[in-house]
């Protein structure tokens, strides 16, 4: 389960970094689906969504070291990571 801990929080902080670039607030970006050179800009907020997941998930790894809240919680969290690459179908719920 260690490996697991270890991986979803390489996951949650790539996650959180993406989100806090511009690379989330530049006009036109495939996040949203904008794509038309001549849209504004996107103002959909995704960005303050996934940093609000990131901080979630985070929170759930946080209570799983510090009182049990059982490890079905971390596999759900992990979930949420599925489609990255590393992760391994034995962590799934």
């Amino acid at each position: 389960m260690d490996d697991l801990v270890v991986w979803l929080r390489a996951q949650i902080a790539a996650a959180e970094a993406s989100a806090r670039t511009d690379e989330w607030n530049r006009p036109h970006g495939s996040r949203c689906g904008i794509t038309a050179d001549n849209l504004p800009e996107c103002d959909c907020d995704y960005w303050k969504t996934v940093l609000a997941q990131c901080e979630a998930h985070e929170m759930v790894l946080r209570l799983a070291e510090t009182v049990y809240v059982g490890y079905a919680a971390v596999r759900a969290v992990g979930l949420a990571y599925q489609h990255n690459p590393g992760y391994r179908e034995e962590w799934k719920p």
